[in-house]
C-alpha cells in the first residue's frame, strides 16, 4: 500500500525549520465533530454517525477523567485515521494549544454536552435529565452496544 504524506515547513523557528507531516487519507474526509460545539456534525448517517456519537461519548469521559480540565475536539479524517484534533482546555492554558481552544465550550460543558447511549450505557454522570438519550441515536443503532461490532461494520 502506498502511503503518501503531506509536509508543512515553518521557518519561525530560529533554531531551524520544523517538517510537520500528515498520512494521506485515502478514504473519504469525514468532520465528526467541530472545536466550537459539543454536538455531533448534523449531516453524518449511517456508521459515520456511530462514529461521532462514539466520539462524543469519549469527550464526556476525558472531560471526567481531567477533573472537568481537558478534552479532545475537532475530530475529522477519514476511516481509520482521525487527523488534527483540538484541545480545549480552561482559559488558564488556552495560548498552549492555537486560537482553536475554545475555552467557553470547556466552561459550558455541563449545559453542552448531550448525553448518548454510550454515555448512558457507561453510567456517566448526566447533567441534563430532561435530555431523552433516544433524540442523540437513531433507531438503528439504539439497540446495538457492541461497540467492536458499531465502529467496524460497512
Amino acid at each position: 500500500m502506498n502511503r503518501n504524506c503531506s509536509v508543512t515547513i515553518s521557518l519561525l523557528n530560529k533554531e531551524g525549520p520544523i517538517y510537520l507531516l500528515e498520512e494521506r487519507i485515502d478514504d473519504k474526509f469525514v468532520k465528526y465533530t467541530l472545536n466550537n460545539s459539543l454536538s455531533p456534525v448534523l449531516h453524518l448517517t449511517g456508521r459515520d454517525l456511530k462514529i461521532t456519537l462514539f466520539l462524543c461519548f469519549s469527550q464526556h469521559v476525558q472531560y471526567l477523567d481531567t477533573q472537568e480540565n481537558l478534552f479532545l475536539s475537532n475530530f475529522q479524517g477519514g476511516r481509520p485515521l482521525l487527523t488534527d484534533p483540538q484541545v480545549i482546555t480552561t482559559s488558564k492554558y488556552s495560548t498552549k494549544f492555537t486560537a482553536g481552544n475554545i475555552s467557553s465550550i470547556l466552561e459550558s460543558f455541563k449545559q453542552l454536552h448531550k448525553c448518548n447511549h454510550y454515555c448512558q450505557w457507561f453510567s456517566l454522570t448526566s447533567y441534563d435529565d430532561s435530555t431523552d438519550v433516544r433524540e442523540m441515536v437513531p433507531r438503528s443503532v439504539e439497540s446495538d452496544m457492541d461497540l467492536d461490532t458499531q465502529l467496524t461494520s460497512t
